[in-house]
């Protein structure tokens, strides 16, 4: 068995902005209050049914909420094996809850600050005015929305080393600041779908710092040059770039996996 685990957004679906090819050769695969807002290329999704039938698993991995995710209807046409959402906090079978690993990430989450008392301790949090608003998702971490002309970088240090003290994390991609428990990742849930499915060879791919830890569980991995980690290591990122943007990283990458199925 081969699997790819792919991070979601601006790694497999795109908005009209960054898909990077006209809408008219790409298909919409999301929509919120009835409007368009993500989309793959036609390409892809033929690729997609390619990759399929080779034996390959495409493998959702997510830092979306649960119902963020399941808006997706190209995973819900098409259910995978597994999917990750929630950063690692959901793993589900068949797109069923997987309520064993419910339990393993309850008894990790508990290692740290809760839910609750991570805002009660850092209430202060909610009146900044960098922030434009914060949002909980799914009981489990924070998305704080930064406002870029109020922007300071060196609040967000010092939030990050206050929240590290109480076994949180974060992350800053573009507008959104992430506060997580430390034991809520994406390779956490992805080794337990490794250990389920004990892959012969598995493929990863992410743009973000949030994917790494995901994409160095193999020496089969992918980031586009429009991603976070090139753009911020370039040469020196510890996985493999493509030499594409867009959906057109996503159409190399199947194309790459493609040639090599024996």
């Amino acid at each position: 068995m081969k699997i790819l685990t792919t991070d979601l957004d601006r790694t497999f679906i795109f908005s009209a902005r960054t898909i990077g090819t006209s809408l008219e050769t790409a298909r919409c695969i999301e929509r919120r209050d009835g409007k368009p807002i993500s989309y793959i290329s036609l390409k892809t999704e033929q690729l997609m049914q390619d990759v399929v039938a080779n034996g390959i698993d495409i493998i959702p991995v997510t830092t979306r909420s649960l119902s963020q995710y399941r808006r997706i209807d190209l995973f819900q046409q098409q259910v995978p094996r597994y999917a990750v959402a929630c950063n690692g906090g959901f793993v589900l079978r068949d797109g069923v809850v997987d309520e064993k690993w419910q339990e393993i990430v309850a008894k990790n989450v508990a290692t740290c600050l809760s839910f609750d008392a991570f805002r009660e301790r850092f209430v202060a949090c909610w009146d900044m005015e960098m922030f434009e608003r914060i949002d909980g998702v799914d009981d489990l971490f924070y998305v704080l929305l930064v406002d870029e002309q109020k922007k300071d970088i060196d609040t967000l240090k010092a939030l990050h080393e206050q929240f590290q003290a109480a076994d949180w994390t974060t992350y800053l991609h573009g507008r959104k600041f992430y506060a997580l428990p430390k034991t809520l990742s994406k390779e956490a849930a992805v080794k337990y779908v490794l250990e389920k499915l004990q892959p012969t060879v598995h493929y990863a791919a992410g743009d973000s710092f949030m994917d790494l830890g995901m994409m160095q569980l193999t020496e089969h991995h992918f980031s586009p040059q429009h991603g976070e980690i090139y753009e911020k290591l370039g040469a020196a990122a510890p996985i493999r770039v493509l030499e594409a943007r867009g959906a057109t990283f996503t159409e190399m990458m199947l194309e790459e996996m493609l040639l090599n199925v024996p």
